[in-house]
């Protein structure tokens, strides 16, 4: 039986009540994962990307959207889903939740005339056996059954003509780390065979993998797994907007009743909110609510309460965090290189400030990097988790200097020590301490 592949634009023509979400402020990004992930010549490997952001910057938002146009035929291929933030912490679940996303996958192309209401059944051509056919034979789901299954699918639709080469998403892919903590004994095998599927898929062209991290260290961690050693792995960041387009989603949402206002409290609300999406997302519905007599206030009260977050998650810092917030605290733009840092404070103790999620870790990646500054700057970096905490670490570091300084007109020659000379005095006491 030869089926041809069409578009879901085409089989669900006049039906659809929107075209997909205009998501103006991300139209680069999308554009970029669409050019990635177009298929490529003929026995040259499928992508294997790595997309890393902060949470709360718009990643899985972004996958979604890509794959709403995919269903609309604006973008080729189909794709599966697996959303790791769901209590996926079994090879069991991942098995399961990766097999129920190609079944509600195929409903969304041609095929659903093959396709039953609830569960799919083997597929004539694709020769492929739904959840349901594996139960009633009393078997297991199991994750090497899913994966077998997955590559023989993969590899039959991509030779489909007019198929496009399917892409598998797995968000919070991090959390894959956690399978061998978990309360049975195969955790790391599991991951093993998982990677090597989908390492296995990539480089037979039969579909693109997109691992989703908000893990700053996720990358080195797959590294130091054995299907990924010697394997070329593509990194994009997805970095907050930028001011100018942090502004645009902003006022495009809000009253036009609270629109002066809130032009000339922007300065203030971009010092600290930045452009990460939900945070201006939960603004604008606030200001929307508060009106025009309440939108100062409630800014004023959402601004110290976001300080206040910040200044408690510092409460208490790890080993030598005063000596990483003085470094990031008279940055400019809050960033400073990875390896200045390791050579203040060493790579164990700055690994475990990046682990706690009190600053942010990045690599130069594929696209995305450029938002972060030049290219010509010493990558990887390390940057505060948000500008809030930028504005604390420069309020704590001014505070200590302050300090310093009177302590030090009675110690030293009765004078006082600019805040440069005061820096390399602490740096030295902390090379010295740690020797």
């Amino acid at each position: 039986m030869a089926l041809a592949h069409r578009s879901w634009s085409k089989v669900a023509a006049g039906k659809l009540k929107r075209p997909p979400l205009e998501l103006y402020h991300r139209k680069e990004e999308l554009k970029r994962l669409d050019s990635a992930l177009r298929p490529c010549r003929d026995g040259e490997p499928a992508a294997l990307l790595l997309l890393l952001g902060p949470k709360e910057s718009g990643k899985t938002t972004l996958v979604q959207e890509y794959r709403k146009r995919q269903e609309l035929g604006e973008f080729e291929g189909m794709s599966l889903y697996v959303d790791m933030h769901r209590r996926v912490n079994s090879a069991e679940r991942f098995a399961r939740t990766m097999w129920e996303s190609l079944g509600s996958s195929l409903k969304l192309t041609s095929w659903g005339a093959t396709v039953e209401q609830r569960e799919f059944t083997w597929h004539p051509v694709l020769e492929i056996p739904s959840l349901e056919r594996w139960k009633a034979k009393g078997d297991e789901c199991s994750l090497g059954q899913v994966m077998q299954g997955l590559e023989v699918f993969c590899e039959k639709w991509k030779n489909l003509k007019g198929g496009g080469r399917p892409t598998i998403f797995v968000d919070e892919a991090n959390l894959l780390a956690q399978w061998n903590e978990c309360h049975y004994t195969r955790g790391d095998n599991d991951v093993v065979e998982v990677l090597r599927g989908f390492v296995r898929m990539s480089l037979e062209g039969w579909a693109n993998v997109v691992l989703v991290s908000s893990d700053d260290l996720f990358k080195r961690w797959l590294g130091r797994q054995e299907p990924m050693s010697g394997r070329h792995l593509e990194v994009a960041n997805l970095t907050p907007l930028s001011a100018k387009d942090a502004r645009e989603f902003l006022f495009g949402m809000l009253d036009e009743k609270i629109k002066g206002e809130t032009k000339r409290m922007w300065s203030d609300i971009y010092a600290h909110y930045g452009g990460e999406t939900l945070k201006l997302l939960k603004l604008q519905r606030a200001l929307n609510s508060a009106g025009p007599r309440g939108i100062r206030e409630t800014w004023n009260r959402l601004k110290e309460s976001e300080l206040a977050d910040a200044r408690e998650a510092i409460a208490n810092p790890p080993k030598d965090w005063k000596t990483v917030v003085k470094e990031l605290g008279k940055a400019r733009d809050g960033i400073v290189s990875y390896s200045d840092l390791v050579g203040k404070v060493g790579v164990t103790s700055l690994d475990a400030i990046i682990s706690s999620g009190l600053v942010h870790y990045r690599t130069c990646g594929q696209w995305g990097h450029a938002d972060l500054g030049s290219s010509d700057r010493e990558w990887p970096i390390v940057m505060p988790k948000n500008k809030a905490m930028h504005l604390v670490m420069k309020e704590m570091d001014a505070n200590e200097e302050e300090e310093e300084e009177a302590s030090g007109d009675s110690s030293i020659d009765g004078s006082s020590s600019s805040s440069s000379d005061s820096f390399s005095c602490l740096s030295d006491a902390s090379d010295c301490d740690s020797s």
